[in-house]
């Protein structure tokens, strides 16, 4: 026998019994019992889809999922009817578990306010059109060197206010 024919058998013996071990081995997995494990599990509300920050949590936002109950949310919410018509404080993504730090309280409503934390101030007001000053370019007509008078008036033209 020569040198190629020998390396040909003793390759392809080698395959033959790597398939055989394979398909014993897979028997053998195949045979085996399963074993089923009972998880305990509480139900937490999350997101049922992406919530912008001040977005009011609406039934048709939210949705029931069991949870692990080895693993709790801190400070989640357990109820659908605990998250209802509330406003969100931070942006949530699907599939995230809702919570007090996520929510604002109840009665706050929903935008801009629930999420002003305690002892801050702010004002917001709806603004419906541009509001401030417009820039617009010099009138070089009116500049005159060593004037203080056409120099406040640049100033002035420059900024576009106080007209």
């Amino acid at each position: 026998m020569n040198r190629s024919t020998r390396t040909f058998v003793v390759v392809g013996v080698a395959v033959l019994v790597a398939a055989i071990a394979s398909f014993g081995v897979f028997r053998a997995i195949q045979q085996m019992p399963v074993r089923e494990v009972e998880v305990r599990s509480r139900f937490q509300v999350v997101a049922a889809h992406d919530m912008p920050t001040g977005s009011v949590i609406t039934k048709d936002y939210v949705k029931l999922v069991p949870w692990p109950a080895s693993s709790p949310v801190d400070k989640g919410f357990t109820t659908i009817e605990s998250v209802l018509n509330r406003g969100l404080i931070a942006s949530v993504v699907t599939n995230e578990p809702l919570t007090e730090a996520k929510v604002a309280p109840l009665e706050a409503g929903a935008g801009l306010p629930p999420s002003i934390t305690e002892g801050m101030r702010a004002v917001s007001v709806k603004v419906n059109e541009v509001i401030g000053c417009r820039v617009r370019r010099a009138r070089h007509a009116r500049r005159r060197h060593g004037d203080a008078q056409a120099r406040s008036r640049k100033r002035h033209d420059d900024t576009g206010c106080g007209e």
